[in-house]
């Protein structure tokens, strides 16, 4: 009888153990193999893709689903110029100010509905050229846990509203010195701040500082740059929403500062783990740059364009 009982104990022991082993092991997983990273930037992905295959595979479906996004948000833009409830840029100059927010909002939108529908499937399915991999849709940006708090979410904002600024300002001296290549504002925001109409200037201010951090974010950071660094590793997504994000705003003179600002963006929301602190850092920017438009020292031509990034 204590020949048994003893063998029983060894073997709930034994369980035990293997219990423990389990759970270490998962904890290192989440911790870098073993050490622990409390810096959310720092920390990989906790599902990395297991080959460059599969990485490129999922980053083709996030494309295209970002692609269809866009397709979406042009076909409301192109039915609300259709009823009449938004003007053409001939006809009002105020129309290409909202017109952006507009289309990148729908996108937006439309991608964060996609993304619910594949969840089920996701879960189900091995990973394919179109469906995405499942912990993609799933996770968020920085677990819970390790998110920022509300103090150092104000100082990583304000910190990254400067390194905007500066990198932008750095960038289009760079370009105008060794590529002699004049970088100016867009056109359309030129004409419509030296009119200085009062519901013009309105309508640019809701749209620079609260409308375009708000849909911009939503679609390149949270959406395009939290999926890709789950499914396809830091590399393409550090890349690719940057890059996204520039060709977005259509203007190749101004392409390098954008892609810039996009970075700053994207790493504002990964140190502090919480979007709002991108929309922060974005709107800031705008603002400034705003207020550069309208009463700084420079005249409207000498203002770089990546200054105003909607």
């Amino acid at each position: 009888m204590r020949a048994a009982e003893a063998s029983g104990i060894a073997r709930r022991l034994q369980d035990a153990d293997a219990r423990a082993g389990q759970v270490a092991g998962h904890r290192d997983r989440r911790h870098t193999h073993g050490r622990v990273v409390s810096n959310p930037a720092q920390r990989p992905p906790d599902s990395p893709p297991d080959s460059p295959v599969e990485s490129l595979i999922h980053a083709s479906t996030e494309v295209v689903l970002l692609a269809l996004s866009f397709v979406v948000g042009i076909a409301v833009l192109m039915g609300l110029m259709l009823v009449g409830v938004l003007p053409s840029a001939e006809a009002a100059g105020w129309s290409g100010v909202v017109a952006g927010p507009v289309l990148i909002g729908t996108a937006g939108i439309t991608y964060l509905y996609m993304e619910r529908m594949l969840a089920p499937t996701e879960r189900a399915s091995s990973p394919s050229l179109f469906l995405a991999r499942a912990d993609a849709s799933t996770q968020p940006l920085v677990e819970k846990g390790e998110r920022r708090g509300l103090g150092a979410c104000v100082v990583i904002a304000l910190g990254g509203v400067v390194i905007a600024l500066l990198g932008s300002g750095l960038l289009s001296l760079i370009q105008q010195q060794v590529f002699a290549t004049e970088v100016e504002e867009q056109q359309a925001i030129v004409e419509l701040v030296g009119r200085r109409e009062t519901f013009e200037l309105v309508l640019l201010a809701v749209s620079a500082v609260v409308l375009a951090p708000l849909t911009e974010e939503l679609l390149f950071r949270h959406m395009f740059f939290r999926r890709l660094l789950h499914g396809s590793g830091s590399t393409l997504a550090w890349i690719l929403p940057a890059v996204a994000f520039s060709l977005a705003h259509w203007n190749p003179v101004g392409a390098v500062i954008y892609v810039w600002l996009g970075l700053v963006f994207a790493y504002s929301y990964l140190l502090s783990g919480r979007l709002w602190v991108a929309m922060a850092v974005h709107a800031g920017h705008n603002a400034f740059a705003l207020c550069m438009l309208l009463w700084g020292p420079k005249t409207l031509s000498e203002l770089p364009e990546g200054f105003l990034g909607f």
